[in-house]
């Protein structure tokens, strides 16, 4: 999904590629915030 989105190989505009984005991007959110919430998990 990554290098579909960022590497151009689909339209930017098309509405899957839209929708593909917005998922993609909430899927990196989450991930860092439960990395982040691990990691201060540890320093503790």
């Amino acid at each position: 999904m990554q290098a579909d989105l960022y590497i151009g190989q689909e339209n930017q505009e098309s509405t899957s590629a839209k929708k593909k984005k917005a998922i993609f991007e909430n899927v990196v959110t989450t991930v860092n915030a439960c990395f982040n919430c691990n990691h201060q998990k540890q320093d503790k």
